[in-house]
């Protein structure tokens, strides 16, 4: 585990993959929920396969406790991967052996992993309100969240403080663990072996005298440490720029170590002492009484508070026999039973106002916090001027891309008036010849129509010429005369009848592609118009859209601007804190 818990794979996932992962469509709360949901089993391939592809659809959010139901989508989906991958569904920080809920051993694992995220996220939800209860102090916050964590089933305070991290680190602003920390198993047994007498007392409270201990240290180690520290954090700030929670997290002021820090590495302390334990020359191997203590087990004898005379050597008896004692330069050479006394030390001092310190240097240690504060702060201006400014250019060229397609939208809107002109025009054309051919159709059906009439009236002897003639006798010789007139009339009203009928026809043939191209006319002129009305659709859409992007563009150029103030502010008041720290 990292000095900073931040950089740890399970909570530098969290920040990176959650928190801080734009291309997640979740809100504040549902990234909350879902910091839960990996803490369950820390697993991130897990969480990115079998469990994000779900959680990234809205049904997901409906019922997530039913979603991980001992046979629930997320559960199936856990238990497929599983047999698929035959990689593990949790870490191997999870000791407890598999509550036993089904035969198969597949199908067992991956309804326990779903159980205890039901009740995380059971557990979720009730602290979800408390960490935004503006009511509640710090103190208060985290007595009672960590109250909450712990009424959830087989959670305990190892799963509180695990958890309290994660929460603290999403939220640094309200500093849950800054003075306090529930005490998990590993870091309990390393403050059970730095205060031998001190197995009966709160665990936190023993955390509060180790944290108060470490931060009142004025040994060349600790002021050693603290300068490695800030430069370790200058790295971190560096790498990690574009990360609001890592930085928050890297900025540590001189001397104020927080709980939940030291309590990490109280754990990782203890760790490296049991693997040291099993690498040989064990401090804890039973030695045979003629045996003599080899120099590493003394060592580790007196960095696990087990130190006894033999260790010691008689010169050191006889020295402190003589109440003469030896100047340390280091706290690695203080006996780990004086702990607690350097603890109350560094409580009266605080409680003093820091007695025996110069307010010159009261001044100095204090313009060094709030310069470290103030770089970390820099660093993060100074990405935020860069995520902005990548903001603007992205706008920039959103509103070329949305003046382009205006333009390009009007274009083919012209275009499609243009069509439509176009087929009006040649529409009405073919409408001027169709007309003039009706009206030449219409006149030769009249014609046609006198024409039959006359020859009905010669059919039926009503001749209007051979009326006004006097009558003639009926065995008059020039009836057939008559007669034969008649018919040669008929005979020629009929042929003028048929040449009217092949002129009409004539016209019928030459008017048929005429009707032809009309109707594809008509029919192009209202597909035109519809992609006329289309286009001028598109064409005020993309306008609004760059009108739209206009305004984007501004808005992000006026927050650059606002950013960039800001920044050079900040650093402004770096350079003046700088140049009393160097003066």
């Amino acid at each position: 585990m990292p000095f900073h818990t931040v950089l740890g794979a399970h909570e530098l996932f969290i920040v990176e993959q959650i928190h801080h992962n734009k291309e997640l469509p979740w809100d504040e709360k549902r990234r909350f929920l879902a910091m839960f949901v990996f803490r369950a089993h820390c697993r991130s391939n897990v969480f990115r396969e079998a469990q994000l592809p779900l959680m990234l659809q809205e049904r997901f959010w409906r019922d997530p406790l039913g979603q991980f139901a001992d046979n629930g989508p997320v559960t199936r989906s856990m238990l497929q991967y599983r047999r698929k991958t035959r990689q593990p569904l949790q870490t191997s920080a999870f000791l407890a052996i598999p509550e036993r809920l089904c035969p198969d051993d597949d199908e067992n694992l991956a309804r326990n992993v779903a159980r205890r995220t039901r009740t995380l996220l059971e557990v979720a939800e009730n602290v979800w309100p408390l960490v935004h209860n503006e009511k509640l102090t710090s103190l208060e916050k985290f007595q009672e969240i960590s109250k909450t964590i712990q009424a959830g089933r087989r959670l305990g305070d190892t799963w509180s403080k695990m958890l309290m991290v994660s929460i603290d680190i999403a939220y640094p602003k309200l500093q849950l663990l800054e003075s306090t920390c529930d005490v998990g198993v590993g870091a309990l047994k390393a403050l059970q072996r730095l205060f031998n007498d001190g197995q009966k007392e709160d665990p936190r409270d023993l955390l509060g005298h180790a944290t108060r201990a470490a931060n009142s240290s004025k040994a060349a180690a600790a002021q050693n440490f603290w300068r490695l520290l800030k430069k370790v954090e200058s790295l971190c700030q560096k790498r990690f720029a574009h990360l609001p929670l890592i930085l928050d997290q890297v900025c540590t002021p001189v001397a104020q170590l927080s709980a939940v820090t030291l309590q990490v590495q109280l754990c990782e302390w203890r760790q490296f002492l049991d693997f040291l334990s099993k690498a040989g020359n064990t401090p804890g191997d039973e030695m045979q009484e003629d045996e003599t203590p080899s120099e590493p087990s003394k060592k580790m004898r007196r960095i696990k508070g087990k130190q006894t005379v033999d260790d010691e050597g008689p010169v050191g008896v006889q020295e402190r026999a003589n109440g003469v004692t030896e100047n340390r330069d280091s706290d690695d050479e203080m006996p780990l039973s004086s702990i607690r006394a350097e603890a109350g030390k560094a409580e009266k001092t605080d409680a003093n106002g820091q007695a025996g310190r110069s307010s010159e240097d009261a001044y100095l240690q204090a313009a060094q916090q709030a310069l470290g504060q103030l770089e970390a702060k820099v660093a993060s201006a100074r990405q935020a001027v860069q995520e902005q400014e990548l903001k603007v250019k992205r706008c920039k060229t959103e509103q070329e891309e949305a003046a382009h397609q205006a333009v390009e939208a009007m274009r083919k809107s012209r275009e499609a008036d243009e069509a439509l002109s176009s087929t009006e025009i040649e529409t009405s054309k073919c409408e001027y010849l169709l007309t003039a051919s009706h009206i030449k159709t219409e006149v030769l059906q009249e014609m046609y129509g006198k024409l039959e009439e006359e020859q009905a009236k010669l059919s039926d002897g009503k001749d209007e010429v051979f009326g006004k003639l006097p009558g003639l006798p009926k065995d008059s010789w020039m009836l057939p005369r008559l007669a034969s007139a008649a018919k040669t009339r008929i005979a020629h009203l009929e042929s003028l009848m048929r040449e009217l009928e092949k002129e009409a026809d004539a016209d019928d043939t030459a008017r048929e592609p005429h009707e032809d191209q009309h109707a594809e006319f008509i029919r192009q002129g209202s597909i035109h118009m519809q992609q006329r009305a289309k286009a001028r659709e598109a064409a005020n859409k993309a306008i609004e859209a760059m009108r739209s992007a206009q305004e984007r563009c501004k808005e992000e150029q006026e927050k650059l601007a606002e950013g960039r103030l800001q920044l050079h502010l900040v650093e402004a008041q770096v350079l003046s804190l700088k140049q009393i720290m160097d003066s």
